[in-house]
């Protein structure tokens, strides 16, 4: 019968199964940070395309129609800057050929969204649809089940490898990512290497004291950190998890051998038992071949992933490059260059500012820079007579930038300011058929992961057969 910790133990579990569950995510890749753009042909009036989005739960769509001058000068009302950028941030609702409005939806709608996109598929027969987005990718996490029961089966204590190691394979189908698998197969590796310790005396102190156990558990909470920090704490939760089993398991045993005619104790403490020995380094050279299977998997990812993307269409596109000195050397393919965020705050220092220009001077057309300021004389008196003191009322630097993003997200409507406060100010955006994935770790990144993972089982070999044979 089980007491109250077992209870308490058991339920742990069971709330951080609960947790893992509803915490699960799936890669998703978009064009731009924190939005999703759907794009629908212009024969397709805005107010139709708005209301399918509302009704299916869409909010605060940016559109081309709900766009307004987002600061105007108190003194002077609004003002159309010489830059042109309230006429060139409009070049975000068009594609490149003007065949699609393109309408920006906030993270966080995306069931919304798909079903307003398959409604407008389906109903109408448009070829409508959304940035690039990609499936559950089952065989990832598939990978890791496998090596969970290659290392079950050979066990030599099964229920202690079983139940703890559920819950690092838990996590890798949570959150079906290859730094995330890479380091469950790790905790799962780690499990089995400590699993014929379980019940002997010492055991606990030599599972963190020993080089390997630790390197791997070290390694798979980098790789966990890495992603995200929120997966590093449910991979915090997972370590709790399956510690909570080794307990319950260790109180299940203590009742049975409390009502049983004849308990036996264990000779040997586990500080006598080589966690790593000739026979589980074997097994060690085997945590190989997942890694393998994950670069496998990783280059032929076409063939694996369903995708749907907007292929052919020239939409507004964040590129990797900088924006340079504006004459368009070396830049991708795909026409002309859009306002970004940088653009936005010049433009907002040009109105904030007009007042104090000296429209006989150059000031009124030369660009601003970074430390600009706006100074006003100022006179005050004291016991020498009237002094002149120069104030910088403006500023243009980070401060500035900061209160205008602050304004953007004061604004009563879904404003295109508010896309480009998402994404790195100096960001160059080009119409490009090309889409990158912000949703999701880099190519580069995810390649290095596994390559580097694939490594580890090869070097902690090489440095167990080192010191065996410095022994020897």
């Amino acid at each position: 019968m089980l007491d109250g910790k077992n209870i308490l133990f058991l339920a742990f579990m069971i709330v951080s199964s609960v947790i893992l569950f509803a915490a699960r995510s799936v890669s998703v890749s978009q064009i731009w940070k924190g939005y999703r753009v759907l794009y629908v042909p212009v024969s397709v009036s805005e107010e139709s395309v708005l209301a399918i989005l509302s009704e299916a739960g869409c909010r605060d769509v940016i559109s081309r129609s709900a766009q307004r001058v987002p600061l105007s000068s108190k003194f002077f009302g609004s003002i159309i800057s010489p830059s042109g950028y309230l006429e060139d941030r409009m070049g975000y609702f068009r594609d490149a050929d003007g065949d699609y409005n393109l309408f920006y939806i906030p993270d966080g709608y995306e069931k919304e969204s798909e079903a307003a996109a398959s409604r407008l598929v389906k109903e109408q027969h448009l070829n409508a649809g959304l940035d690039a987005k990609e499936s559950y990718p089952f065989l990832v996490p598939v990978i890791v089940l496998v090596l969970y029961v290659f290392l079950l089966v050979i066990s030599l204590k099964r229920s202690y490898f079983a139940l703890p190691a559920l819950f690092p394979l838990l996590l890798s189908f949570s959150r079906p990512f290859y730094p995330v698998a890479c380091g469950c197969c790790f905790l799962l590796f780690a499990v089995f290497l400590v699993n014929r310790i379980w019940g002997r005396k010492g055991a606990v102190a030599c599972v963190f004291g020993n080089f390997y156990v630790d390197s791997l558990l070290l390694l798979a909470f980098l790789l966990f950190l890495a992603q995200s920090p929120d997966c590093l704490a449910l991979a915090l939760l997972v370590l709790a998890s399956s510690a909570c089993a080794v307990l319950f398991l260790r109180e299940l045993k203590v009742i049975k051998d409390r009502n049983s005619s004849f308990t036996y104790s264990l000779i040997f403490s586990a500080r006598q038992i080589p966690i790593l020995s000739l026979r589980t380094a074997r097994y060690l050279l085997c945590l190989a071949i997942p890694m393998f299977a994950f670069l496998l998997l990783f280059i032929f990812s076409a063939k694996f992933s369903r995708s749907v993307s907007a292929s052919g269409i020239l939409m507004p596109s964040p590129m990797q490059a900088q924006a340079s000195s504006g004459d368009g050397e070396g830049l991708p393919l795909g026409g002309a260059v859009l306002p970004n965020a940088e653009d936005y705050f010049r433009w907002a220092w040009g109105v904030i500012s007009y007042p104090y220009i000296n429209l006989n001077g150059l000031s009124a057309s030369s660009p601003v820079q970074e430390g600009d300021k706006i100074i006003l004389p100022r006179y005050e008196e004291n016991d020498k007579g009237i002094r002149r003191k120069d104030e910088a009322v403006l500023t243009y630097n980070n401060s500035f930038r900061k209160d205008m993003e602050k304004l953007v997200s004061s604004l009563d409507y879904p404003a295109v300011e508010g896309l480009l406060k998402a994404q790195d100010r100096n960001v160059l955006v080009m119409y490009s058929a090309a889409t990158q994935s912000s949703g999701k770790k880099s190519d580069v990144f995810n390649l290095i992961v596994i390559v580097l993972s694939l490594s580890v089982p090869v070097m902690l070999c090489t440095v167990f057969y080192s010191f065996n044979r410095s022994r020897s």
